[in-house]
């Protein structure tokens, strides 16, 4: 890919990066780290990099995504999102991704989405309250079980003046999860295993008392399950739902190998720069996004492949080979999608995505399931089904870096 490519995109986001994020923004940026989710639940803003591999049939690439969100009011936030891939192997023939129309993700390319996300009012300071206090109580019930009755998460003026130093505290704990991230999986464990090594060094080096190190209570499982499914409720019952209109610049460079009618037994290799806008609609919610989105695109599109025969010395007897016949056309592509990215259990989810190009009458359906992350949540993978009017079905094993959708 020429550099060409990379220039605006890096302008764009440093120009971003520089954006005032003043005390007005307090608020939005409080509502934007309350939401906590992997990245397979939704799409557009979010605050990490990610890489990807994915592999189908005899194609296998690789691409990085950096994304970041800039709070500037409380009614809205800016997004960036850059995306690059490129095939492991320049001798495999590039495809685009499974289950899509649209041949701009074939090759090496690069995407920029820029947009906006509109917040939703802040609630009134009651509501707040009653929300916080809910909140409070699910998860000191859930710590105070799981761990103990003289453990707990929230810490109050009421509790500084039993326990000054609040060593029975989680919320004072460095790099402590949210209460809620500790009801999922096996993160209370994890984290009890960290905090008792760290206990466990401090105690060697006092004079004074012991603290004593953490114990998970038998039927923790059972307690997490339940102050998982009271947090959902209140989330339900008090839904926050953001909504974003970005704009996307679309670019990717292609490599074709051709003959001609001319000369069948020579094979020209040439080099084609597509590129492409676009516009996308995005409702979040905590465990679920809906993407609506159209693109208008000038990709390149190689011939059909043609059986090629040509004489062997001066004898009547031919070899064939199957190539493309004719120079690379630029054609038009006008894209229609929609995707929704659905958090369902635990770490299982799913992102259906349908798209329709109007130019050529093609279409397509993707189906990624995200079900396989490691032991520390480092790594998630999954597979992707795809199916196209033109290239039928298709399939591919994809790995990727787990990061938190919201930060």
């Amino acid at each position: 890919m020429r550099a060409s490519f990379f220039v605006l995109p890096a302008l764009l986001l440093f120009t971003a990066s520089r954006a005032d994020t003043g005390d007005g923004a307090a608020n939005a940026s409080g509502l934007l780290q309350s939401l906590n989710g992997p990245s397979a639940t939704a799409a557009g803003p979010s605050d990490g990099v990610k890489a990807s591999a994915q592999a189908s049939g005899s194609s296998s690439q690789a691409s990085t995504k950096l994304s970041h969100i800039w709070a500037l009011t409380d009614s809205g936030a800016l997004n960036g999102n850059l995306t690059a891939a490129a095939p492991f192997s320049g001798t495999n023939t590039p495809k685009a991704d499974v289950g899509s129309v649209s041949t701009l993700s074939a090759g090496v390319n690069t995407r920029l989405d820029a947009g906006w996300i509109f917040l939703p009012k802040p609630r009134s300071e009651g509501d707040v309250n009653a929300i916080t206090n809910k909140y409070n109580d699910i998860c000191d019930t859930f710590i105070g079980h799981a761990l103990g009755d003289r453990y707990y998460y929230n810490v109050t003026p009421a509790r500084l003046q039993e326990d000054p130093k609040s060593i029975y505290a989680l919320s004072l704990i460095d790099k402590v999860p949210t209460c809620d991230d500790l009801t999922q999986g096996s993160n209370l464990p994890d984290f009890v295993k960290t905090v008792n090594a760290q206990i466990a060094a401090r105690n060697k080096t006092t004079s004074n008392s012991a603290e004593p190190l953490l114990q998970v209570q038998s039927g923790w499982r059972k307690l997490a399950k339940q102050a998982s499914q009271d947090f959902a409720k209140l989330t339900a019952d008090h839904p926050a739902p953001l909504q974003a209109l970005s704009f996307s610049f679309l670019g990717n460079e292609h490599s074709y190998s051709y003959v001609t009618t001319a000369a069948p037994t020579k094979v020209i290799n040439q080099s084609g720069e597509g590129y492409g806008v676009g516009v996308n609609y995005a409702y979040y919610e905590d465990t679920m996004s809906i993407i609506a989105g159209f693109s208008y695109e000038r990709p390149f599109k190689n011939g059909k492949g043609q059986q090629v025969c040509n004489p062997i010395g001066m004898s009547t007897s031919t070899t064939c080979s199957t190539a493309s016949v004719g120079a690379p056309t630029r054609i038009y592509s006008r894209i229609f999608s929609l995707e929704g990215r659905l958090l369902l259990v635990g770490s299982f989810a799913m992102g259906p995505r349908v798209e329709y190009d109007e130019a050529t009458s093609n279409y397509g359906i993707k189906l990624p399931l995200y079900f396989v992350p490691n032991a520390k949540k480092l790594l998630t993978g999954g597979l992707e089904f795809g199916w196209t009017k033109q290239n039928r079905y298709q399939g591919a094993i994809v790995i990727q870096k787990a990061f938190s959708f919201w930060n």
